[in-house]
């Protein structure tokens, strides 16, 4: 367990709790689920076992089609940058850990950093593959391309840009971010990078960004795996027990 109390003593005030049912839905995310579902539901056996080979198969057991957004608001707005950690009105808190994350996606862990550089090698091969209209493809695009005849090295490739541009690293915009592109240009070695650290870095910063727009008062998209802050739902179950929705089995350390 992550609760620093055992959990028959985590509880939220009748207050609190009716605060957060109430809470307007004040964000807009990129994060693409019935997208997602969309395409992985389509996924042949043979694609199946494409998508295992790179270390993402947990992300096909994905189960829930959409997001409490007031929940995710709540967290968002009582999670501290600096210590990654939640803090809660009732004196708990919970620290978010790419260990948690990937306990949740199933993503892999302790690998190799994002690669700080992108060729041009990898630029004009995902341009290639994606035939986009703009500079980058976007979401739409990738989905797109994910057809029955898509195999090999180019469905991993499409099938993992696709998968960190709608729900494991999605930011504020539509498009795939080029930083990406370095890590998926020999899909033999995707399953070599960290990317539970990954997503969980992309998250904390975008967190940090929707914060610092929320207090200038100007409108900012939520970047990042959100799905991921649901998390805390794992261990804070109670505070939330009125939602009923459904998340990742939790995966095997």
């Amino acid at each position: 367990m992550f609760l620093r109390k055992p959990p028959e003593q985590l509880y939220f005030t009748h207050q609190q709790l009716i605060q957060i049912v109430q809470m307007k839905s004040q964000l807009t995310t990129k994060l693409s689920l019935p997208k997602f579902l969309e395409v992985t539901a389509a996924l042949d056996s043979k694609q199946k076992e494409l998508v295992k080979s790179i270390g993402f198969h947990h992300l096909l057991d994905l189960a829930c089609n959409s997001l409490p957004k007031q929940i995710i608001f709540w967290l968002v707005n009582h999670f501290d940058i600096p210590t990654r950690t939640f803090f809660f009105p009732n004196g708990h808190s919970f620290t978010l850990s790419s260990q948690h994350i990937h306990h949740v996606l199933g993503t892999p862990i302790g690998g190799q950093p994002l690669p700080k550089i992108c060729s041009e090698d990898a630029k004009n091969l995902v341009q290639q593959e994606t035939n986009c209209q703009g500079n980058h493809p976007t979401i739409n695009e990738l989905k797109a391309l994910i057809t029955p005849d898509l195999a090999g090295h180019k469905f991993l490739r499409i099938f993992a840009l696709f998968a960190l541009t709608s729900l494991l690293c999605p930011t504020s915009s539509d498009c795939a971010s080029p930083e990406f592109y370095e890590a998926i240009y020999e899909p033999e070695k995707i399953i070599s990078y960290d990317w539970s650290t990954i997503i969980t870095d992309k998250l904390v910063s975008s967190i940090s960004k929707f914060q610092q727009a929320r207090k200038q008062c100007t409108t900012a998209s939520l970047g990042g795996c959100t799905i991921a802050i649901l998390v805390c739902c794992k261990n804070l179950y109670m505070c939330f027990h009125f939602f009923c929705f459904s998340l990742f089995p939790s995966q095997s350390p």
